[in-house]
Order: C-alpha cells, then structure tokens, then sequence
C-alpha cells in the first residue's frame, strides 16, 4: 500500500519498533539484576577446610559431608595444618574454600572481614600429655621447660596457642628441644619415649586424644591455674576431665584434671549461598557419644552455653526438610531461602 510509506506512518513504525527494542532490553537487564540479587539456585559442591588427618576437624568434616549429602550437596573435604592455614585458606580470595573451623582467639581473625560465623561448633581442650616415669605431675607451663616436647605442626592453632601461653608466662622455648609434629606423629613419638611431653588442642574424639588416654605410663598435665588464663583470654574456657573418664580399667585419669579449652566455631565466607548456610545452622553434627558429659562439654553440638538462650529451650526439628513430618518451622525457613530459587 503506497499510504505506508508515506513519512508520517514510516515514523510511527520506527517508534514502535524502537519501543519495542527498548522494552525487551529494560526487561532482560531487570530479569539480569533480579536473579542476581536473588542468587537463585544452591551450589551441588562446596568446598570445607578442615585439619590433619585424625584429628577432630577432619571427624567434624565427615560429618558435615554425610550431612549435607543428604540434601544432594557434595562436600569437598581439604586437610591443612590447622586453625592458621584454615584462616588463611578462607581469607585468600583466590582459593575456592567456602567454609571451615576455626579456633577463637587466632591472629588477624577479628578483623576477616570476609567471613562470617555460624556460632560455637564444640570445645577443643589444650592437652598436654607426659610420659609419668616417677616424674612429678605438673601443674604450670614453667614446669615443662627443658622437656622434649611437641607443640603442633607449624600453621596448627596448637602451635599458635602453645606459643602464645609460653610467652605469657614467662616459659623458656628451647628451639633444640621442640618438635613441631602433628597430633598423630606426637602420639607416636610420646608413646615410643622419643619426645617427653605432647601438646595438643584437638577435639575428645580425635585418634591421637583416644590413644594417649588409653596407654599406660602417660599423664595428663592439669593446670591449677585455668580460671586465671580463662579470666585473661575471652577465647579459652575451663573445663573438667573427670576421674576414670579416659579409661575406667585403668582409671585414667587418677584424679579429675583441669584443663583450657578454646572454641571453635563453623566459619563460612560471606559469598556462600544462603541455603548453604542455613543448611549448615540447622543439620549440626551430632555429638560423640563417648565424651563426658559432666562437667567438661567436649564434642557436644551445640555446646552448653547455648543451652541458656531462650531459643535454645525449643525442640530441635531432626527430620529432612523432604520429610512431611519436619516442623512447620524449618518448613517456613527453608520457603523463605527457596522462594527465589526456581
């Protein structure tokens, strides 16, 4: 029809068209922002930090592993050190690790901006086991100097620790006397008489804590000043090892012993998705059913202090969030993060 080509319907036409051009791409830049704003969809692998083999990070590891393979998500496990590599690990901002343990109290850990705590996981106690030989049992860091002794792999929260409490009361560190040795190779060479003493900040659970309570002619050092270093450091709690808690056949330990604990909390970075996270608070691993229960909170999830809040007081739904039977609240939370998702 010659009338459409006349200029003034060639200019409508051309307005429509740009109309129409122009919606489409105000719409795809919104839909863009839109799903990157809500994240939508969970990552299927992530990646946790955890600690030497054997120790109670790596047992912890497992079991969030099981855990959240429960919900298709698979656990990618890395071992490290300890405490300081897994800091590191998790403030490098070209590795892909997106969560782990770390003990309170670290160097530099205040100020990661990066990461963000999920709350207390469990206690690690600071043992020191020694080789008994008609030795006197000791009861100070000052005690120690001049011994053989194992204060934890370099990069270990063990090592960190023991530096830190040796410095502080005065406690002479022979570097021909210390060993830096992992939890397991300090068990081996304690036990074979090749080292006196062993430093160890690991969880009751671990393999090397197992061993050394069950082998005879090794003690465990209680500190008679624990209420003083945990009045000190806002990080380290005292905790008590209650007679024949080790091993009842052989009463380890004689005597209930006190010992420093420090905390360790489940730290994530901050770019984790949400349904991570919130499946990380709420699919806690289960405590170990052979720690005491008294008065030393070893391997409990969460740990007692929890246990006062007012949330706390409510009963934990156990059941998948698939299940029919989960409670309407972890139903109501687990909407809230899948709202956005499909």
């Amino acid at each position: 029809m010659p009338w459409l080509n006349q200029p003034l319907f060639a200019d409508k036409r051309r307005l429509r068209i740009a109309a129409v051009v122009g919606a489409s791409l105000t719409a795809a830049v919104l839909l863009w922002a839109l799903l990157e704003h809500l994240d939508p969809l969970p990552p299927r692998n992530v990646v946790m930090v955890t600690g030497s083999a054997g120790s109670g990070y790596e047992v912890a590891g497992r079991q969030y592993q099981a855990l959240l393979a429960e919900h298709g998500i698979h656990v990618e496990l890395r071992s490290s050190a300890g405490d300081v590599e897994n800091l590191a690990a998790l403030t490098d901002p070209t590795a892909d690790i997106d969560f782990g343990l770390l003990l309170g109290g670290l160097p530099n850990q205040s100020t990661a901006t990066c990461l963000e705590s999920l709350g207390t996981v469990f206690l690690q106690p600071l043992w020191i086991f020694y080789r008994t030989e008609d030795r006197k049992a000791p009861s100070r860091f000052q005690e120690l100097a001049g011994l053989r002794m194992s204060m934890g792999s370099v990069g270990s929260g063990t090592h960190a620790l023991t530096t830190e409490l040796f410095q502080r009361t005065g406690t002479p560190i022979d570097p021909a006397l210390v060993r830096t040795l992992s939890a397991d190779e300090a068990a081996d060479q304690l036990i074979a008489g090749q080292i006196d003493t062993a430093v160890v900040v690991t969880s009751w659970n671990a393999r090397s804590v197992q061993r050394l309570l069950g082998t005879p002619g090794i003690g465990i050092v209680g500190l008679d000043r624990a209420d003083a270093f945990a009045a000190l450091y806002p990080f380290l709690e005292k905790v008590v090892l209650p007679e024949g808690a080790g091993d009842l056949k052989l009463n380890q330990p004689p005597r209930d012993v006190q010992l420093l604990a420090g905390t360790s909390s489940l730290v994530v970075r901050r770019r984790l998705h949400p349904a991570i996270r919130y499946l990380l608070l709420r699919r806690r691993p289960k405590r170990s059913t052979a720690a005491p229960t008294c008065s030393m909170a070893v391997g409990t999830f969460p740990p007692p202090k929890a246990s006062t809040s007012r949330s706390a007081k409510k009963p934990r739904c156990t059941t998948s969030l698939a299940d029919p039977s989960c409670c309407s609240t972890c139903r109501s939370g687990w909407r809230r993060w899948s709202s956005g998702w499909f």
